[in-house]
């Protein structure tokens, strides 16, 4: 680990939990503000506040970076993180670099890309290391609001109702939650929801909007143009929904509607379903929710929860088309 860098500090706050992130690295900072947000004042009421703090070297001079944990809570990082792995970033444990530590690697590479031991993380300088990281800190914010499922899904308000919108990747998640806060409906997030069972409320959780390339309705491609934000590495163009629209203030909604989309086709079709265990099957819970409590108290908790709401199917086409068959269901 190199020394003599300058360190700064600052304090991120996603749903009451603080990350106090000190680094020597400006760059990993903003990479965690541009994904993740934290950096706007936020007030979620009866959430009790918690957090953690982290202290991050950047690698250099051919020497390993190094993340340090300042918790008060022992956690297997390693077993963790591995839990985030995705096609896009392939992690799986590998050879540790010496006796006591847990190393992982990406893809094919031989060679350990982080090593952990307790709550350090040493890593090498790759081209992804800001993003993986910033998202292990992202989910370990997570991991302290027990009292909330996480899902990959994205949640809106329509008549004073909460929505949550469900789907695999490209499914049209971000492109209709954001077509309906373009036409004033509530825009509570397009990349993470977050369900509370004790109430049955959606939490507003507004990371900055992740909109890929393809149909969007025509009030967002407008917004573009005139904001121009800059792709990520993945294509995504990463932009807080506040700089598109005049949003609606988000508050915490009653869950009544889940809707799993299964992407886009030549007309659109809305359609009300049972929901049974395919349904069950795709509800995407991030691993930080099946990993913070017994599985199967998590697993009765989405039961419940597809058992109090309606639910339905829904096929995108034209996102302007479409988003207007969701106003009639709900906002008739």
């Amino acid at each position: 680990m190199s020394a003599g860098a300058a360190l700064s500090s600052e304090r991120f706050s996603l749903l009451a939990v603080s990350l106090d992130l000190t680094t020597d690295d400006p760059a990993f900072a903003e990479e965690f503000a541009s994904v993740f947000g934290g950096r706007r004042a936020e007030n979620f009421g009866d959430l009790a506040p918690a957090g953690f703090a982290a202290t991050l070297h950047a690698p250099a001079n051919g020497e390993l970076g190094e993340l340090t944990i300042d918790s008060g809570a022992t956690l297997d990082a390693a077993a963790f993180l591995l839990g985030f792995s995705s096609p896009t970033i392939p992690l799986r444990a590998c050879e540790p670099i010496e006796a006591g530590w847990k190393s992982l690697a990406i893809g094919d590479d031989s060679e350990a890309l982080f090593s952990f031991r307790g709550d350090v993380c040493r890593f090498r300088d790759v081209s992804r290391w800001r993003r993986i990281l910033a998202h292990y800190l992202f989910l370990r914010m997570l991991a302290l609001r027990q009292e909330a499922l996480f899902f990959h899904a994205a949640s809106v308000g329509i008549d004073g109702r909460g929505v949550l919108l469900i789907g695999p990747k490209g499914s049209g998640k971000s492109t209709l939650s954001l077509g309906l806060a373009s036409r004033g409906h509530q825009f509570l997030g397009d990349e993470t929801a977050v369900y509370v069972p004790a109430s049955r409320q959606l939490l507003p959780f507004r990371r900055p909007a992740g909109i890929k390339p393809g149909p969007r309705v025509e009030a967002v491609t407008r917004s573009l143009a005139r904001v121009q934000p800059r792709g990520d590495e993945d294509g995504l163009l990463r932009v807080d929904a506040d700089a598109l629209f005049d949003l609606v203030p988000a508050r915490p909604l009653p869950l009544e509607s889940v809707i799993f989309l299964e992407g886009f086709a030549d007309e659109a079709r809305l359609e009300r379903i049972q929901a049974g265990r395919e349904e069950l099957a795709m509800m995407q819970p991030m691993a930080t929710t099946l990993s913070g409590a017994p599985p199967a108290m998590r697993v009765f908790e989405m039961i419940r929860l597809l058992g109090s709401v309606r639910c339905y199917r829904m096929t995108s086409a034209n996102p302007d088309k479409t988003v207007s068959i969701l106003e009639g269901e709900f906002n008739p």
